[in-house]
């Protein structure tokens, strides 16, 4: 039987379950009743997989045969799981496209409050700056007056 292929896995040192066997001896089983193995050699592969060990032992009696189980095995590789990094890729991406609106609505509204302060307090001094004045000056002339009876 052929050794490539599914030797190369990483799989084929794994040992196979009593389910994977069963499955195997199925299979060899079918493709006996499709006239693809004469009843010799389907005794001797169904007896062959009861009696496997390792994934490899199983791949050999089964790789010469059309619509074989480990046929997509030798095709597919391992595939990580993608959706734990594209969750963080999405938050990330949203936190870079929601945070500068939260930022810009802070840092404006800070320079509106500065503005709005600063405008008052010269609105205030414009209308009130003559009378603090006036206010002042009758101070000073009340203290200088008081000095000099003092005297």
């Amino acid at each position: 039987m052929s050794r490539t292929g599914f030797w190369s896995s990483p799989n084929a040192h794994l040992r196979c379950s009593d389910a994977e066997r069963e499955q195997v001896a199925g299979f060899l089983r079918d493709r006996a009743a499709e006239g693809r193995l004469t009843p010799e050699e389907l005794d001797d592969r169904v007896g062959c997989a009861y009696r496997a060990v390792t994934m490899g032992d199983l791949h050999r009696l089964a790789a010469d045969l059309p619509g074989s189980p480990f046929a997509m095995a030798r095709l597919r590789r391992p595939t990580r799981d993608l959706r734990p990094g594209l969750v963080a890729i999405g938050v990330v991406a949203l936190i870079a496209v929601l945070m500068p609106g939260p930022l810009w609505l802070l840092w404006i509204g800070g320079v509106a409050v500065a503005l709005g302060l600063s405008i008052a307090v010269l609105a205030l001094g414009l209308a009130l700056g003559p009378f603090v004045l006036a206010g002042a000056a009758a101070v000073y002339a009340l203290r200088r007056i008081g000095r000099r009876r003092a005297w």
